[in-house]
This record gives structure tokens, C-alpha cells and sequence, in this order.
């Protein structure tokens, strides 16, 4: 008796700047059974790589341009998107799609040490970025608990969102120090065989944050009563 292969696995990557997404995505890539495209919905991405615009509807970029007849041959086809940050151009029911399609899978990567991604985010964002090692930066507390605050906000809004789908909450830090672990899970969640996979680039090597941070002791003594006080142990 034959048997039908299994519905393709669809699912998106939800991500913040500076979080792992691109670690994430490659180590994907590597695995035969998978399709990750990149942050499908930021034209800082696309525009150069795919023949729609920001005026193409949201439906009709994921029908044309992701779940593809094509693609969806493979038995697991997703992209990026990240919860803030990406310029969305025309694209303002996108959200409200994506929830409604409660089979979409959703893996939540977000980062565990929010003052690590502050700082890469303002690292990699500040003229010469690819200065080894990179100069020390003096951070502002007060921007610095806004950022804290937003991330933890969006992370909890877009986990809301989404509660109604299979959704896997990840963290950067797993990834990156229990790689084969916590890959096996995530591919254990969307249905693909258990593989080696590996990311297109290695981790970088980061600095002690004393070093990084030309304030680190005023900030961590101002952070000391805070839910935030962990960030500041290397």
C-alpha cells in the first residue's frame, strides 16, 4: 500500500537584530530538507535579490515567492521576519495573515543576555565595524533599560500573537553553546530528519563586557537591583 508523503512543514523565524537569526537560518540551509529564506518582508533585502516590490501584497509574496509549488515539494519551506526594526514598506495586513494561518509553525528566537545584543546591535551599526577589537563604547542607562524593556515587550507581544500556532521558543545562547542540541530540537519541531547541520560562518569571538563598555561598572552597580543585574556577569 502506498503511502502519501507527509504535508510540507511551512514556518517562519521570529527574530530580533542581533539575536542569531542569520546563525539560525544557515544551519537551517545546510539541512537537504529545508528551504529558510532570508527576511522575506525587509526590501533592505530583497530588493536586489527578487522580482517583487514593496507594493506587492503579503499574500501574494508568500503564494509566489515562498510556499511555492516548487518549494514546497521539500518537506520543510520557511523565511525571516523580525518582530521590530525592518521597514515593512506596503505590506500593513502582513501580521494579521500570518496569525490567521494557525498551521504556520513559528520558531521565537530571541537572546537571553539583552546587554550582549544592545551592544552587538550598536557595534555592528557605528562606522567601522569591523574594527578588531572593537573600540570601548559608553553606554546610556537610561537607553539601555528602554531597550531592555522593549525587547522583553516584544517578545511577550509577538509570543501572544502567535500562542494559537506550533510555536518553539529558542534561545541565542543555546544555540550558540549547545549547538547540536538545540538544533536537533528545532528540527525535531518541524518534522525534518535529525542531521549534522552547521551555520555559513563561525562565531565571533566578543570581548569581556568590562572591556567592551567603557562605563560597565557604573551600569552594573545602577543595574545591581534590577531583574536585569544578570546581563552584567561575563
Amino acid at each position: 500500500m502506498l503511502h502519501s508523503p507527509a504535508p510540507t512543514t511551512r514556518f517562519f523565524v521570529l527574530s530580533s537584530p542581533r539575536s542569531g537569526t542569520h546563525m539560525l537560518r544557515t544551519s537551517l540551509e545546510s539541512h537537504p530538507q529545508v528551504v529558510c529564506m532570508t527576511e522575506m518582508f525587509n526590501p533592505d533585502y530583497t530588493e536586489q535579490r527578487y522580482d517583487f516590490t514593496p507594493d506587492t501584497p503579503a499574500a501574494d509574496i508568500l503564494a509566489n515567492h515562498i510556499f511555492t509549488p516548487d518549494a514546497m515539494t521539500r518537506p520543510c519551506v520557511g523565511f525571516l521576519l523580525h518582530r521590530e526594526g525592518a521597514r515593512f514598506g506596503n505590506w500593513p495586513d502582513l501580521w494579521s495573515i500570518l496569525e490567521r494561518d494557525t498551521a504556520l509553525a513559528v520558531v521565537s528566537l530571541r537572546r537571553r543576555n539583552l546587554l550582549r545584543r544592545y551592544l552587538s546591535h550598536q557595534l555592528i551599526s557605528r562606522p567601522h565595524a569591523a574594527e578588531t577589537p572593537p573600540a570601548p563604547l559608553r553606554l546610556d542607562k537610561n537607553l539601555l533599560a528602554r531597550d531592555f524593556r522593549l525587547q522583553e515587550a516584544k517578545i511577550a507581544e509577538f509570543d501572544a500573537a502567535f500562542r494559537r500556532h506550533p510555536l518553539l521558543p529558542v534561545v541565542y545562547e543555546d544555540l550558540s553553546d549547545r549547538y547540536a542540541e538545540t538544533m536537533d530540537r528545532i528540527q525535531s519541531f518541524l518534522n525534518v530528519a535529525l542531521m549534522p547541520v552547521r551555520p555559513s560562518t563561525t562565531k565571533r569571538t566578543t570581548p569581556p563586557l568590562a572591556e567592551a563598555i567603557s562605563n560597565y561598572l557604573q551600569l552594573k552597580r545602577h543595574f545591581a537591583g534590577t531583574k536585569w543585574h544578570g546581563f552584567f556577569e561575563d
